[in-house]
């Protein structure tokens, strides 16, 4: 870990610390406090937001996203996509750059199975078009909430 941190430049290891960080507050966040007291940040909208294109915003640095998605693979504890998602959709709402958090299902060997992914004016930012197509998109919030109840009250958020 420390000899790929080093080959960063500086800004990317003031992302990779401030992902490191914020992977650690939402995993106790998510590990200690109810349910209840957590989902709405969920669904949170940046304060300024930059208008919608066909693509991603200019501002967007994939390098970003790279850094966020190195910091989680080298944190101490493993984090899972609910997580990344979170780290990685403040950290580009705290820069202005709107994300929507999507949640699929996936029956595979008899259990089902849950992702999340972000996306940006209609495109992936965090994860791949092959790994998102193998989960259907729940459309309803509500049917995510009671969903993500029954996970955490089964301990399935780890």
């Amino acid at each position: 870990m420390m000899t790929q941190f080093f080959k960063l430049n500086y800004r990317e290891k003031a992302w990779f610390c401030e992902a490191w960080i914020r992977f650690l507050v939402w995993h106790l966040r998510i590990k200690l406090q109810p349910y209840n007291q957590w989902k709405a940040k969920l669904f949170i909208e940046p304060e300024h937001v930059i208008e919608p294109t066909n693509t991603l915003p200019a501002g967007l640095p994939t390098k970003l996203t790279a850094t966020i998605e190195q910091a989680g693979r080298n944190h101490v504890i493993l984090m899972n996509c609910l997580r990344r998602c979170l780290v990685t959709r403040d950290m580009l709402h705290r820069r202005s750059i709107p994300t929507k958090l999507h949640f699929g299902m996936r029956v595979c060997n008899g259990k089902a199975e849950a992702h999340c992914w972000l996306s940006c004016n209609g495109r992936l930012v965090n994860d791949s078009a092959e790994v998102v197509n193998r989960y259907a998109e729940l459309q309803s919030v509500s049917v995510f909430n009671s969903l993500l109840t029954n996970m955490v009250t089964k301990g399935l958020t780890n």
